[in-house]
């Protein structure tokens, strides 16, 4: 597969900002995106993460997009982690790879393990709007890592905004699409988004991983696209 094109930024679902209304303007405008860039309507997918999935009421969202001859699909943690390692990860690195996937909503963490891919869902990276603290966040990640067989712990791939924030320095203006992350303590956490990430990223950079590679193109979605034509 190949990213051809991607819009970022721009929904307020975790902050509850977003009234229905707002959403379906939203979708109907993304389509009409779409369509005019070249893609036929039946191949279009609207896919809810499992984070919008908890904090939206899809039908009811889906009751008002009959006239755009569209339908949410909603996907649980465990498939979005699923989807997530499937687009990420190379083949040849599966048996020694993890991939950690930080969200607003949610985290998950997913390998593949006797050809099973297993996941754990933790908070995610906008944690301290619900006043959790830092220290529970860290012991809630490092316990998920530990569950992680330490031969797959060889390579950890990530994906998620806040990584971005962090390397974003070196994505823009390079054509390459996976990136090395330098060690916790060499990004700023000069906002509550940033330091919530940090505390992620900290809780997972333990041994045997030594490298940790952020993927500037993949994301659960495209997992999703993958495995239909499977």
């Amino acid at each position: 597969w190949r990213l051809e094109r991607s819009s970022y930024g721009r929904s307020n679902f975790i902050y509850g900002v977003n009234t229905n209304a707002e959403i379906i303007a939203n979708i109907k405008t993304f389509k009409n995106e779409i369509v005019n860039y070249g893609v036929n309507p039946k191949n279009i997918h609207l896919i809810a993460s499992s984070s919008v999935v908890k904090s939206e009421d899809i039908p009811a969202l889906n009751s008002q997009l009959t006239d755009v001859s569209l339908k949410i699909e909603s996907i649980n943690a465990a498939d979005e982690a699923r989807y997530a390692l499937l687009a990420t990860v190379p083949r040849e690195f599966i048996d020694e790879s993890f991939i950690v996937d930080i969200g607003s909503g949610n985290t998950k963490l997913a390998w593949v393990e006797k050809d099973d891919t297993l996941s754990v869902e933790i908070h995610g990276s906008k944690y301290f709007l619900s006043e959790v603290q830092d220290t529970t966040v860290f012991r809630e990640v490092r316990d998920a890592l530990l569950q992680v067989p330490e031969k797959n712990r060889n390579l950890c791939f990530m994906l998620g905004g806040m990584i971005f924030e962090f390397v974003k320095g070196e994505v823009e203006g390079s054509n390459d699409r996976y990136f090395v992350l330098d060690p916790p303590n060499e990004y700023p956490i000069d906002n509550e988004k940033l330091k919530a990430a940090n505390v992620i990223y900290n809780a997972l950079y333990l041994e045997p991983t030594f490298s940790y590679i952020f993927d500037r193109d993949s994301n659960f979605s495209i997992g999703y696209l993958v495995s239909q034509k499977q």
